[in-house]
């Protein structure tokens, strides 16, 4: 969703996950447009199953690294202090 700044609201101020029932929008499936994070207090439910990027694990930080600038290694090294990288 993109709003001016001066609109006041965010996203999560609206049921973000129907906002395609109420807006136009645009579906560009052919490369990985975000991240999502997955944790204990996330407000819906995550599952693997259903439409995605299929990636192996030597694709995956190669992937993170050019699309989103975020080093795999360095990231897990950081949320899992005793991970190997």
């Amino acid at each position: 969703m993109v709003a001016e700044p001066s609109h006041g609201k965010h996203i999560l101020d609206y049921e973000h996950h129907k906002l395609w029932t109420q807006m136009t929008t645009i579906t560009l499936v052919d490369e990985v447009m975000f991240v999502r994070g997955v944790h204990g207090s996330n407000d819906s439910s995550f599952s693997i199953d259903g439409p995605g990027f299929a990636m192996n694990d030597e694709e995956a930080p190669k992937v993170l690294k050019k699309r989103f600038q975020i080093n795999l290694a360095s990231f897990t090294k950081a949320i899992l202090p005793k991970a190997k990288s």
